[in-house]
């Protein structure tokens, strides 16, 4: 699959902006997406392989949920933000997904 110059800018501002994020809080971001995203390689179907990208954004999304109310019981208004703005993000994600499947 390939990432258009939109996708690909939109990715990395994300990307930026949760590293600040995770330094503003004291912590040291990852410095490779591949190191976070490496798995062996497998041959699946298309519909296989949205069918697992649905259930990995459904995953993030309920993760994403539970942060943004753990942030927003300790007053972290900032990281609540910009984590429900990556909530939103990863929700039309998955209608996107979903749409997508025949």
């Amino acid at each position: 699959m390939r990432c258009s110059k939109d996708s690909k800018s939109y990715i990395c501002a994300a990307l930026g902006g949760i590293a600040e994020r995770i330094c503003i809080q004291g912590a040291c971001p990852l410095t490779s997406v591949y190191d976070l995203m490496a798995r062996p390689a497998s041959a699946k179907s298309a519909d296989d392989m949205v069918a697992e990208a649905i259930a990995e954004q459904e995953t993030i999304a309920a993760t994403l949920r539970t942060a943004v109310s753990l942030c927003a019981d300790a007053g972290d208004e900032g990281s609540a933000g910009l984590l429900t703005d990556r909530l939103e993000s990863h929700e039309e994600g998955i209608r996107m997904l979903r749409a997508s499947r025949f």
